[in-house]
């Protein structure tokens, strides 16, 4: 075992002084090397007797590791025991019991060491002087202690012989040993922990070897974690810090709670023994070890090892497993299944490979691995850049997405209302991907119904998700979790705090599985009428840089639709997907490009109009009967018109397309300002490239502006087929909406 705790087994420990409590100590079986019964003491010559043993020998090594720096020392050799001068808690020097000054060791070899270093025949003993035994004082009697080690060999002789005159006259004796070995079965590589009501457990059985010996055997859980509830944000009413593993209740046991340790021991001595532990948390760790209290009336306590895959061996084995891990740390405290699915594994080569990891960043061969890898569970750094060497999406602001890899591995709790598309019960996020967990509500109309309708939600959220996933690498979750009862809000303050009071713990009395969650730290979005200040009937949703809450302001929203949009053919909850993945980024801190154009209604007009449509396609044109608009065919052979203003500032995004009307054959202006005349208008490759000059972007196709950069305001009303961040993948000038993303801060 490793009764100091310094991760090296008792195999390779040789100083375990460390360990002051007695029930601590580790032990090897004392044995007494008796020479009085020589008949005549006087023939013994100490300067020349010799002793001589024989026996399955399994030779410890303490000097430096060659070419294994991931070790800290040798594995046993092949052989059945090891004798030594002392007991297993003192001091030993591994050399040979023979050597002189700094070289005389406390270790007695079984094999004669032949001139070329290798070690003798099985017949063939280690010779050497008495008196490097024995005091030749006179001392006949000699305590020596056994380690079993059983590598190769489980059973066998101890041969001792002794010569007092030092001459080819022996005295030979023998006795025959057998090694025991407690053998202790690992948690299974699939066995991920749960918790709340999906907690479950994993039952572990303890053997002796050989089956004809019985004994109390006595299990340890340690180093069991306690985390708060049973994952990052859900709690079962009354949970406090308790260990999140526990020896379930066995008639079979003793079972006591004594500090940070839980033990179990048998009632009766047996040969194997099989023990249940609960999980409760689904980020639980814990280390479970299992020894021997008692081996048929004899004193000595053997200890289960586990033997990993890479040699490592431990007194105990971890639930879940857990084995993957470095140098200076072995394991992490997360299952590896998980690790390996996250970041991948390291390979024989030394570089990484696999995961999720490898799908988003590339694998070691063309991409830097940051030191995300292995996982360290109080560490948050997803990089900046979602998609490595790709260069498809731009770098981030910052690392981390403000959860550590304790949170991800844990998980969260998500309660969505029946028929929403929201994230429902548990989730494990991913550390090789940032992520945005977003709280919906929505809010009943005055009258009866809602603002906006579940299949209208369902499809904002998804146009929100598919934003965030294409166009910035990050991952979206929603819980669509209780509905508001209409009201009115005077001011965003009296917003805020009426989310305030949402906000945290709250019970979930509708739902018979889970008890209450924390969502505190996710955003908030409310799908409310209106929030009078600011910009009363103007505004279609409120956020701030930075801010965990938004509101979605359907009553804006939905006139704005009703008197254009909808005409289009345009669903409000595409519409609505817009508005929500815009204020969704101001959460992360992006705001409105730099270099923002400024209104850019007309120009909405055509992109609204005008894109799907190809060259040399014809709409109508006619002025407005107000004459101070111009008034654009939606579509071909539609008949309906969209009315754009011809005496604002916006008037100089339009020069390119007010030329190609002035060129028209037979064009008045008179019959334009009268309404008498409609003309036919050929989009041609000139007028849209006019357009696309006048606003600073040549080169694009008309369709491609603004609506994939969706933190342009104006984007929001007529970005309505593809919302996107603005992205290196698009379009480089605007690259810096997503350049300015902090999930870290939000």
């Amino acid at each position: 075992g490793d009764a100091d705790n310094d991760q090296i087994p008792g195999f390779a420990d040789f100083d375990e002084t460390s360990v002051t409590d007695k029930d601590k100590k580790n032990h090897f079986v004392p044995a007494v090397l008796d020479i009085s019964t020589v008949p005549d003491k006087d023939i013994i010559n100490w300067n020349n007797a010799k002793i001589r043993f024989t026996y399955s020998a399994s030779n410890p090594k303490d000097e430096p590791l060659d070419n294994a720096p991931i070790k800290k020392y040798y594995m046993p050799e092949d052989g059945m025991i090891r004798i030594w001068t002392k007991d297993a808690w003192e001091k030993r020097n591994p050399k040979s019991v023979d050597g002189d000054g700094k070289n005389k060791g406390d270790f007695i070899p079984g094999k004669k060491v032949q001139p070329q270093g290798g070690s003798g025949g099985e017949d063939e003993g280690y010779e050497f002087l008495a008196n490097k035994l024995f005091d030749s004082t006179g001392e006949m009697k000699k305590t020596l202690y056994i380690e079993g080690i059983g590598k190769g060999t489980t059973s066998g002789l101890i041969k001792v012989e002794f010569s007092p005159k030092g001459d080819n006259t022996w005295m030979p004796d023998e006795v025959k040993v057998t090694t025991l070995k407690l053998v202790l079965t690992k948690t299974p590589e699939d066995w991920m922990p749960k918790g709340g009501k999906q907690e479950n457990s994993q039952s572990y059985t303890a053997e002796i070897i050989p089956k004809g010996i019985k004994c109390k055997i006595k299990f340890t859980l340690q180093h069991v974690t306690n985390y708060t509830g049973y994952c990052s944000n859900a709690a079962n009413s009354g949970d406090s810090k308790a260990p999140d593993l526990n020896f379930r209740n066995n008639s079979l046991y003793e079972i006591v709670s004594a500090g940070e340790e839980q033990t179990a021991t048998l009632r009766q001595e047996k040969n194997t023994a099989k023990i249940n532990v609960a999980c409760k948390d689904y980020g639980a760790y814990g280390e479970l070890k299992a020894e021997t209290i008692t081996v048929s009336g004899c004193n000595v306590r053997l200890v289960a090892n586990d033997i990993q895959e890479d040699g490592d061996t431990y007194d105990y084995v971890t639930i879940p497993r857990d084995e993957f891990g470095t140098a200076d740390r072995k394991g992490n405290k997360i299952a590896d299944k998980w690790d390996e699915e996250q970041v991948g594994k390291i390979g024989a080569d030394g570089k990484w490979s696999g995961g999720i990891w490898q799908t988003m960043y590339g694998n070691s061969q063309d991409a830097v691995i940051p030191p995300v890898r292995p996982l360290d569970l109080d560490k948050d750094e997803e990089p900046k850049d979602p998609d490595g060497k790709k260069k498809l999406l731009s770098e981030q602001a910052t690392t981390g997405d403000s959860y550590t890899v304790k949170d991800e591995y844990r998980g969260f709790m998500f309660h969505s209302l029946g028929g929403f598309s929201g994230t429902n019960g548990y989730k494990r996020l991913s550390p090789a991907r940032k992520n945005l967990l977003v709280e919906v509500e929505r809010m009943k109309k005055a009258g009866t119904g809602y603002l906006i309708s579940r299949e209208e939600l369902n499809e904002a959220m998804e146009k929100c998700k598919n934003a965030f996933l294409n166009s910035a690498g990050a991952e979206v979750d929603f819980a669509v979790d209780n509905n508001i009862d209409y009201r009115l809000f005077n001011s965003s303050k009296e917003y805020t705090d009426f989310v305030a009071t949402r906000r945290g713990y709250r019970p979930r009395t509708n739902d018979q599985d889970y008890i209450e969650y924390d969502y505190s730290t996710f955003i908030y979005a409310g799908f409310v009428d209106q929030v009078t200040d600011p910009a009363p009937m103007i505004a279609k949703a409120l956020g701030f840089e930075g801010s965990k809450t938004i509101a979605i302001l359907c009553g804006n929203s939905r006139k704005r639709f009703d008197d254009l949009y909808s005409k289009l053919g345009i669903d409000f909850g595409v519409f609505t997907g817009h508005t929500l993945t815009h204020e969704c980024g101001h959460s992360v801190n992006c705001a409105i490009p730099d270099d923002f154009l400024g209104d850019l209604h007309s120009y909405n007009a055509i992109k609204l109009n005008y894109a799907p449509l190809q060259e040399n396609q014809t709409v109508k044109v006619k002025r407005g009967s107000a004459g101070q608009t111009l008034c654009l065919e939606t579509a071909p052979g539609t008949g309906i018109f969209r009315e754009i203003s011809l005496v604002s500032p916006e008037t100089r995004f339009l020069s390119g397309l007010i030329a190609e009307i002035k060129k028209l054959p037979g064009y008045s202006s008179s019959s334009l300002i009268n309404g008498q005349h409609e003309y036919s208008l050929t989009l041609s490759t000139l007028s849209l490239n006019s357009v696309e000059r006048d606003i600073g972007q040549e080169g694009l196709p008309i369709g491609h502006f603004v609506d994939r950069y969706v933190m342009d305001y104006n984007a929001i009303a007529y970005g309505v087929s593809h919302t996107r961040f603005a992205n290196a993948e698009y379009l480089f000038s605007y690259e810096r909406e997503v350049k300015k993303m902090d999930f870290k801060n939000k």
